[in-house]
């Protein structure tokens, strides 16, 4: 992970929409255009994860989707709220990974939050929620089925735009990496501590 301070000054944040995460956005896209094959947008609370039985991990799930002229991946989203949790289902061992405690999601997955796996070398300009224009008008951004993978939001649930924000279901998708996830986590800690 490259971490590159984004710091606009005050009247300039002031002066665009939400303290320009557009201009952050198409600036990831063409720092990563040489570098990746594929670039994720997401948030910090949000991470997209493969759902199907053949697809362990990204490079399966892109293996499973590509199809002639996919150049990305449009993810819709389930709210994990830990608010929804019960006190006796949290697990002491993850008291510091809310992705592994939160078990609990909403049953209905947003089609507007969604989030965008892409090939940056084939993306003129992308949004938050969408890709605005490819390179190339017959290029294709997919939709992820959610049988395949979706977008795991960790936050309150919102029930802007009509979601339906009071029917959640048990989803331990993520359990299933738990000892990746912790093993990932300490040697990241440990990198940081040796710095």
């Amino acid at each position: 992970v490259n971490v590159i301070p984004w710091m606009l000054p005050e009247p300039i944040t002031k002066a665009i929409w939400y303290y320009g995460q557009l201009l952050a956005i198409q600036d990831c896209l063409y720092r990563s255009m040489h570098e990746a094959k594929y670039a994720s947008f997401n948030d910090i609370d949000e991470f997209m994860v493969p759902h199907g039985h053949n697809a362990s991990n990204w490079a399966d799930m892109i293996r499973v989707m590509i199809q002639p002229k996919t150049v990305g991946f449009s993810f819709n989203s389930a709210f994990f709220d830990k608010l929804k949790m019960d006190p006796e289902e949290k697990n002491p061992r993850f008291e510091n990974f809310t992705a592994l405690q939160t078990i609990k999601r909403s049953e209905r997955f947003s089609t507007i939050r969604t989030k965008c796996m892409v090939q940056p070398l084939q993306i003129f300009e992308k949004g938050i929620h969408h890709v605005s224009k490819p390179i190339f008008a017959d290029l294709i951004i997919q939709k992820v089925p959610e049988s395949i993978g979706f977008l795991h939001h960790y936050r309150q649930c919102m029930a802007n735009f009509g979601f339906d924000c009071v029917h959640f279901t048990e989803d331990r998708t993520l359990q299933r990496l738990e000892s990746q996830i912790v093993k990932n986590a300490k040697l990241a800690r440990l990198e940081l501590e040796l710095r």
